[in-house]
């Protein structure tokens, strides 16, 4: 029986869902936006807590105070997490050799269910709409994002193993934003909105498999986003 010992970093999960949020095309012509669609996606989108958007404000104001433009984006995955009950805990064996050939893995591959919530603030409920609507359309066109998974020994690329998994948004249609105004920033009323849904995420199981040549020096595996 396989003894897994290593797991996927759930970071790089959370990392290539802002990057596909970033991938979203929001609309030019709309004078709101024109400041969001020139920022750079660093400077709109952001990975948060678990919390209200009021204490995200503040703590990004705090952190990176000059970030705080509006309208923006953040988004978190919960700590919880569980599987799909009409896709039981499907478990895939695979095997994996680095590129100099000294190292060898065997692993399994099995989806579990994360809950992810995504924000947006704004000046006004026309930024929530703007923002928020053609989101909601892009994730209902685009449900399958792919989460580079490295895996990489003591950082030497000629012993990187890398593997693309596929993440799927589920049910996006039902995705619902729900209204968490009024937040406040300096006095001034602002607006904003979130929307929690579920994600299918690969998780990867790896062990190393001893290899024929002994004198091979083997080393701890180094999962990195």
């Amino acid at each position: 029986m396989l003894i897994l010992e290593e797991i996927g970093n759930l970071i790089a999960v959370d990392r290539s869902l802002g990057k596909h949020i970033a991938a979203c095309t929001w609309s030019s012509r709309l004078i709101s936006l024109t400041d969001f669609n020139t920022r750079s996606a660093d400077d709109k989108i952001f990975r948060g807590e678990n919390e209200d958007p009021e204490k995200f404000l503040k703590r990004l104001a705090e952190s990176l105070p000059d970030k705080v433009q509006l309208p923006l984006i953040n988004y978190h995955r919960d700590v919880g997490f569980g599987i799909n009950m009409e896709d039981p805990l499907p478990t895939n064996d695979f095997e994996l050799t680095t590129v100099d050939g000294k190292r060898k893995y065997e692993g399994q591959n099995a989806s579990y269910v994360f809950t992810f919530t995504i924000g947006i603030i704004g000046h006004s409920a026309s930024d929530i709409h703007e923002i928020g609507l053609p989101l909601h359309r892009y994730f209902h066109e685009n449900p399958v994002f792919n989460i580079p998974y490295k895996l990489l020994h003591n950082e030497e690329a000629d012993r990187a193993v890398k593997m693309n998994m596929p993440a799927t948004v589920l049910e996006p249609r039902n995705i619902p934003f729900d209204s968490t105004s009024p937040v406040k920033d300096h006095m001034k009323q602002l607006y904003s909105a979130t929307a929690s849904f579920e994600i299918k995420v690969p998780v990867l199981y790896m062990k190393e498999i001893p290899v024929e040549n002994e004198n091979v020096d083997l080393k701890p595996l180094i999962l990195k986003n």
